[in-house]
């Protein structure tokens, strides 16, 4: 499983590149206080989305270890198994489509209350969500 390492490996990198940014490189920089919460929410985010994603490889680093070795040849057949990975994808797609229509609706109400910091927070996970997923599509059609 050099995958789920790697996935562990990914995550510690990016806990550790926001803290430090957050706690070491945001304050010694003078940026307006707008902008200065922008940045310490996307610090934020990433330190809590890489805590999951180094949870969820090691919870499943665990599982792997602990099955026989019958278990573990079924675990890899069901991660190749083009059918499972169909529906992985779909999957993907429909949770993209939902987060961009509650990012849609949160940038909206954030709008009417007037909450500026809110919708520029909003606007930058929405690209930053756009640009991972435009540059996946373009290495999965150059694998292809």
């Amino acid at each position: 499983m050099n995958v789920s390492k790697t996935k562990e490996r990914v995550a510690i990198a990016l806990i550790v590149v926001s803290m430090a940014a957050r706690w070491l490189i945001l304050p010694g920089l003078e940026l307006p206080e707008d902008l200065s919460r922008i940045v310490e929410n996307a610090f934020q985010g990433l330190f809590g989305a890489a805590l999951v994603l180094y949870l969820m490889s090691g919870l499943h680093r665990e599982i792997w270890q602990k099955a026989d070795p019958q278990t573990r040849r079924e675990m890899e057949v069901a991660q190749r198994d083009e059918r499972n990975q169909l529906m992985e994808e779909k999957a993907a797609a429909f949770g993209f489509e939902v987060s961009c229509y509650v990012l849609a609706a949160a940038y909206f109400i954030l709008s009417t209350l007037e909450q500026t910091v809110g919708e520029y927070t909003v606007l930058a996970v929405f690209v930053v969500q756009l640009i991972a997923y435009l540059w996946k599509g373009v290495r999965l059609k150059s694998e292809m």
